[in-house]
């Protein structure tokens, strides 16, 4: 990891080498243009053209650069504090600092007016093979938590005589419900806490779901709020485990 940042911090260094040398060519040049092509012209009209221009280009391009190096230093910063916590100090975390915010992750949200029934397996399947995603929170219009599909779910009720990916996904938890006793809902397949809950908090309401394996968290804690982020059995126990 150590050799992978320098090897980064190497190559923004030579990019903003490369662009300065550039800029300052370019206006050279331009200016020796200008001269040589008439040599009794002003050349300072030219020159306030270009200079706000290449200006404004050399700032755009440092500010990525370097922006993302200042951003990447401090995410990098904030994994290594959290490894180096005990699995006793972890756990007293709050799960904003291992969840995976709203923004980050892949999920299916049911259309405005839309409702299970129109919603096809094919929507959902597609978007977790293009995703390369082995589970799906699928939420309301309103960014509402409703269900937590794995795509091994998916693959078993396909594997169903007669169904297909046409079918709708309330055909999909109606049929899994009735043939395996499988729930997808909140306080089967998923759990909500507040943000405000530690890691340890949230594993314990988890835990006491038989097979639950995901946490959503809410502001307050509740499925009536707009999701926030969510947080998988997995992504915890990395956070989580010595």
């Amino acid at each position: 990891m150590a050799k992978t940042n320098q090897d980064g911090s190497r190559q923004r260094t030579g990019i903003a080498y490369l662009v300065l040398i550039f800029s300052g060519s370019t206006v050279l040049i331009v200016g020796a243009i200008a001269i040589i092509v008439n040599p009794t012209t002003n050349i300072m009209p030219v020159f306030n053209v270009i200079l706000p221009l290449m200006a404004s280009w050399v700032g755009t391009v440092l500010a990525f650069y370097f922006g993302r190096e200042n951003f990447e230093s401090a995410n990098q910063q904030v994994r290594e504090l959290v490894q180096r916590f005990t699995p006793e100090q972890a756990v007293s975390q709050p799960v904003t600092i291992a969840m995976r915010f709203l923004a980050d992750m892949t999920y299916y949200s049911i259309p405005r007016g839309k409702t299970e029934k129109d919603v096809t397996i094919k929507d959902l399947r597609d978007l977790i093979r293009r995703k390369d995603a082995s589970r799906l929170p699928i939420l309301d219009s309103d960014k509402k938590p409703k269900y937590m599909l794995h795509g091994s779910s998916v693959d078993k009720y396909l594997a169903m005589e007669g169904k297909t990916e046409n079918d709708s996904l309330d055909d999909l938890l109606t049929e899994l419900k009735a043939q395996f006793k499988m729930e997808f809902g909140l306080n089967c397949a998923f759990v909500v806490v507040p943000e405000t809950a530690t890691l340890a908090e949230a594993k314990e309401k988890m835990d006491e779901i038989e097979f639950c394996q995901d946490i959503f968290i809410t502001e307050k804690g509740t499925a009536d709020e707009p999701l926030k982020g969510w947080l998988s059995n997995i992504r915890l126990g990395k956070y989580t485990e010595a």
